[in-house]
Formats: C-alpha cells, sequence, structure tokens
C-alpha cells in the first residue's frame, strides 16, 4: 500500500518511466511499448506519447532507472566487501556475478540490454560508466587487474545470462575469477598472458575483399542465416517475415528452411562460430604447443572483432533473446557446452591436467573481449 501511494505521488513523467523500467527489468527492451506502459500506469498512449515523444525517450528514462540501481547494488557490494577481510574480498568479483545472476530477476540480462543499446547510442554508454566504475572498484579491492576483471565479468554474463537458473550459481565460478584475484597460487604464466591480452593495443583493420564477399545468391539457405544475423546485429527481431523481406526471398522459403524461431537461432549461431573460426581460429591455434603460444593465438584474433562489430553484436543479441525467451534457454545451454569442449579440445594438447575449467576461463575472456573492444573500440 505505502508503495502504491508513493508511485501515485510522483509526477507524471517519472512515474511512467518507473513502470517502463518494472517492464524492462520482467521482458526485457521489446516489452517496453506505449501500449505497455499506458496499461501498466492506467493511463491512454498518448498521455506516454505526450511526456515521451518516441520510444528512444521512454528506453533513456526506463534505462535510467534501471542502470541506476544496478550501480546502487555494485556500489553497496563494494562496500560491503570493503569492510570484509582479504580473503573475502577475492571472491568479490564473483559475487558481484552471482549477485548479477541469480538475486532480484534478471538484473544481469538487463546489464547486457544496457550494452546492446550502448553500441549505438553514447547516452546508453554514458549510462554504464558508474556500473564499470564500480566493478573496477570491486577489482581494486582484489588487487587485482581492473580491466581483465571488467571483461571477466562481462564474458560470465555473457555465458550464463540465458542459461536455466541455479541456486548455486554457474559451476567453478569462484575458482575461476580467482585464477584472476589471486595470480601468485596457480598458473602466473597463464594469468599474465590473459592480462596482457586485455590490455592489449588492438589496431583497426579494414576489411578484405574475401571478408566483404558475400555467399553465392544461388546458396538460398545461406541468404537466409546471413540475413537472420543482419537483423540481430541490428537489433531487430528475426522473425521469418523480416527475414525473408532482408534475404530478398519468400516467406514459404524461410519456413522450408526453418521451421520455428529456434531453428533459426541456432542456425545464426553456427554460422557467427564459423565466420569466427574459420580460416581464423583453426589456423591460429594450428601449431600451439604450450600456454604462451595458446595466448598469442588469442591474441592473433583479436583484430576480428572489431572488424566484424556484426558478428559480435549479433552473438550478444543472441544471448539476450535465448535469456528472455525460455524455449531457447536449454539450447543456449547445449550451444555453451560445445564451444568450451571445442576449447578444451584445442587446449588439451599443451596441458591436459591443468586443474581448472580453462575452456570457460578462456571463453569469458575471449567473449568478454570481444564485446568489451566494441563498447571501447580502438583508435
Amino acid at each position: 500500500m505505502a508503495a502504491d501511494a508513493e508511485l501515485a505521488a510522483m509526477a507524471t513523467d517519472k512515474r511512467l518511466a518507473h513502470h517502463a523500467a518494472q517492464l524492462w527489468r520482467a521482458g526485457g527492451l521489446r516489452a517496453v511499448t506505449f501500449g505497455a506502459v499506458a496499461k501498466e500506469a492506467a493511463s491512454g498512449k498518448s498521455l506516454v506519447s505526450h511526456h515521451f515523444p518516441s520510444h528512444r525517450h521512454l528506453l533513456l528514462a526506463a534505462g535510467h532507472l534501471v542502470a541506476g540501481a544496478l550501480a546502487e547494488k555494485l556500489e553497496a557490494i563494494a562496500q560491503a566487501l570493503q569492510a570484509s577481510d582479504r580473503a573475502a574480498r577475492q571472491d568479490g568479483p564473483a559475487i558481484l556475478i552471482e549477485r548479477l545472476l541469480y538475486e532480484d530477476g534478471e538484473q544481469a540480462t538487463c546489464l547486457l540490454e544496457l550494452c546492446a543499446l550502448a553500441l549505438s547510442d553514447a547516452d546508453f554508454r554514458d549510462m554504464l560508466a558508474p556500473i564499470f566504475a564500480a566493478i573496477a572498484r570491486i577489482a581494486a579491492l582484489t588487487e587485482a587487474d581492473t580491466r581483465l576483471i571488467q571483461i571477466a565479468v562481462l564474458g560470465e554474463l555473457l555465458q550464463h545470462a540465458p542459461i536455466p537458473r541455479s541456486p548455486l550459481g554457474p559451476q567453478g565460478l569462484r575458482e575461476r575469477m580467482r585464477l584472476f584475484t589471486a595470480p601468485g597460487a596457480q598458473h602466473p604464466e597463464l594469468v599474465e598472458g590473459f592480462r596482457s591480452l586485455a590490455n592489449a593495443r588492438v589496431e583497426k583493420r579494414a576489411l578484405a575483399a574475401e571478408d566483404r564477399q558475400d555467399p553465392s545468391p544461388e546458396d538460398r539457405r545461406e541468404r537466409i542465416v546471413l540475413a537472420a544475423r543482419n537483423l540481430l546485429a541490428r537489433g531487430e527481431d528475426p522473425s521469418h517475415r523480416a527475414i525473408a523481406a532482408e534475404a530478398g526471398v519468400s516467406l514459404s522459403a524461410t519456413t522450408y528452411y526453418f521451421k520455428s524461431r529456434t531453428d533459426i537461432v541456432i542456425g545464426i549461431y553456427e554460422r557467427i562460430q564459423a565466420d569466427t573460426r574459420e580460416g581464423r581460429a583453426q589456423a591460429a591455434f594450428a601449431s600451439v604447443s604450450d600456454t604462451r603460444e595458446f595466448i598469442a593465438a588469442l591474441r592473433a584474433l583479436l583484430p576480428y572483432y572489431p572488424a566484424h562489430p556484426d558478428a559480435t553484436v549479433a552473438h550478444l543479441n543472441l544471448v539476450l533473446l535465448a535469456a528472455r525467451t525460455p524455449p531457447l534457454r536449454d539450447w543456449a545451454d547445449r550451444a555453451q557446452k560445445l564451444e568450451i569442449a571445442g576449447l578444451r579440445q584445442l587446449l588439451a594438447r599443451f596441458e591436459p591436467d591443468i586443474g581448472i575449467d580453462l575452456g570457460r576461463t578462456s571463453l569469458s575472456v575471449i567473449s568478454g573481449l570481444a564485446l568489451d573492444l566494441l563498447l571501447h573500440p580502438p583508435d
């Protein structure tokens, strides 16, 4: 009752923004519409459009509330850790990830949705600044490399946001994060390699002609997958109708090759994985024989991400789509396990009994770094 009275006493624009933020947290960005906000506020759509002349203005108002709540939560974690002993502070980044994933609903997904908006809108990028400042403060308490922790946090959230929730948290999370926060204890050479990777200067490079070349127009299935990926890279819904229009094919052609939305998502994900591996990852890892060469191979992949932002953006939007679509979550879990298994197979050739889940750790660093390079593009 008190909360209802407080909400009623708010100025109209703040009250509408509050409802928009609630819709965002519960259902994602697509849930924030003029009609949905009007329904929640028991008002007309004209009132919402009077206070927010565009959908972007409505998202900005909601985003300030969502981002503010996230920053407050992370600051509270930082303050609690500051009052803890050193041993407890070492688990600060893992505690941060666990609370974003498993407390108060979909906060990890909200953070990734803010990142998705920030990729094309500086106002949303500004909203991330206090959030990343709080992450940096938590990293400083562990005496760890701030940028590496930020990248690892982003990577862990990308891995786990779409996966069915577990009350125990991501398996092995604290052990993986201690690799970064207590580097003297285990595999210091490997940690130093990850640190150098996180802080590497990545040069922009122009796309080679073969990178820009589209597949043969006769390959209809390939055109449909590329069209779906392009829609996701623009943050648009990859419906059968939208894909048909983007690919320049009939609607029946899309349903022939992809019976369901899940089939479409799997097709896009397989294409992104193939693009990243083919001619790049496989060649880079071909001669890997020890940890240093493994890091060198990862470093060789770095220029790929800023040169191919569409693949990273599409992957981020795939994660968000799976996180907000429960039927896709089991598929996301299986896809991630296959990706980790592939990395582990490559790693096993130089140190099969490393004692930590290096495949998952590497995937966190790689995926977090790919997103960070888009949020903070190289000069």
